[in-house]
């Protein structure tokens, strides 16, 4: 008995060591295959609009359309201007539409200052002044994007003529759970494999996998998006936005009524796991739409939270209908 026993761990350990050596080859390849493709991706994968110089840092902006209101996208967390692309062309059909990079985002280059909602804030507002793209202007916010969308009209409310809040992260929900290490996961994660050509390869497969919502998007967008997201200097600014979101709430407390100004809130239809949590984020959309006596709450069945993704067609109806009401006015 004894005796088979010693071959057997013998065998064992040699496969073991087998296992590890392939998987430190094919690391090591893989490391090798990502910064080699690294290198090619800046005339592979060019910006979609132009760069003009904000703070002495090229900043990203791709404009289509004409018209007055302009409509400005702000992404999510981590995303950028091509986030947009299901929804910006259509929405151009209507009157001028702009996507934009934060510093450090997508195109555009990254900043040393703090990534506050009051620098971001102040960073689109010279943007809009170096473009030459004068008020006013309909702003659209997806999840984080929404509370800088918030904060920019809590600050220039002469500037903004209407709101599209898109599953916005919202001040009270934050403070009752705050999530920024659960939401710093994806980050690290996407951004480990990215370094050994696993997004590359596998991108929009591993995104679906994870988000449901992802698989709406065309995947050679959704590989490109997540090629740019996923570098560590970008990771890095995602999670300094993520950390500091809650910088403007003071401002967002001290404006607490949005008047009459036109205003959708789309709310994922998907619910959250936790039933608590998903009863105070509906409440939390439902307390913003209700900021304007021309607020409106839409649900977005069948959407989790990226909406642009799988429910573009909610997003252009709602930015139609709030061009349509500035119009009005």
């Amino acid at each position: 008995m004894a005796n088979n026993v010693q071959p057997r761990r013998r065998l064992i350990f040699r496969l073991l060591r087998w296992l590890v050596m392939l998987i430190v080859i094919l690391g090591a390849a893989g490391y090798i295959f990502e910064a080699g493709a690294l290198r090619r991706d800046q005339e592979r994968y060019p910006p979609l609009g132009e760069h003009l110089v904000v703070n002495d840092r090229e900043i990203h902006i791709f404009c289509v359309g004409t018209g007055s209101p302009t409509v400005i996208l702000e992404a999510g967390a981590g995303l950028f201007s091509l986030s947009w692309q299901m929804v910006q062309p259509e929405a151009a059909k209507m009157t001028r539409v702009c996507s934009y990079d934060r510093a450090g985002l997508g195109w555009s280059q990254a900043s040393d200052r703090p990534r506050t909602p009051q620098t971001i804030v102040a960073e689109l507002r010279a943007l809009l002044a170096e473009a030459t793209i004068p008020p006013p202007y309909v702003l659209v916010g997806h999840a984080i994007g929404g509370r800088y969308a918030r904060v920019f009209a809590a600050e220039y409310p002469d500037d903004v003529a209407g709101l599209v809040l898109v599953d916005a992260s919202h001040e009270d929900y934050d403070a009752r759970y705050p999530v920024v290490t659960a939401e710093a996961v994806p980050f690290w994660n996407y951004g480990f494999a990215l370094q050994f050509g696993l997004v590359r390869l596998f991108g929009p497969e591993l995104a679906a996998r994870t988000e449901p919502d992802m698989a709406f998007a065309p995947p050679e967008d959704l590989r490109v998006q997540m090629l740019l997201m996923y570098r560590s200097y970008r990771a890095e600014v995602a999670l300094a936005e993520i950390v500091n979101r809650n910088q403007a709430d003071a401002e967002l407390y001290a404006h607490p009524s949005l008047d009459d100004m036109p205003l959708a809130v789309l709310v994922r239809g998907r619910p959250m796991p936790e039933a608590d949590r998903w009863a105070a984020w509906q409440e939390a959309q439902a307390r913003t739409a209700a900021l304007s006596t021309h607020g409106e709450l839409i649900v977005a069945e069948g959407s989790g939270p990226y909406i642009p993704y799988a429910r573009p067609d909610l997003v252009i109806d709602a930015i139609r209908r709030v061009v349509a009401q500035t119009r009005l006015r």
